[in-house]
């Protein structure tokens, strides 16, 4: 569905509701493991777009402060949400 999915939640911060699915996935076979490949996969595409921007480029600073950013993000769903796993 539209607006909904783990891809969402990553992208619009909803850590209560990654918590919720990470509790539920946890209690599924390989549930961990799919929630990892579709987090994998968002990271490595958000991250291709932000380096081959060729706008983003073009201020170095501000360039590194969102390369910055995306990692802080990504940390803090991995350690709040998902209880550091």
């Amino acid at each position: 569905m539209e607006n909904s999915g783990l891809v969402n939640m990553l992208c619009d911060d909803k850590y209560e509701d990654l918590g919720r699915m990470y509790t539920l996935f946890r209690r599924v076979t390989d549930g961990l493991l799919k929630i990892r490949e579709v987090m994998t996969s968002h990271i490595r595409e958000s991250g291709k777009q932000l380096v081959t921007d060729p706008e983003r480029l073009k201020d170095p600073v501000e360039f590194v402060q969102r390369l910055l950013d995306e990692k802080d993000k990504y940390d803090k769903i991995i350690n709040l949400p998902f209880n550091n796993d």
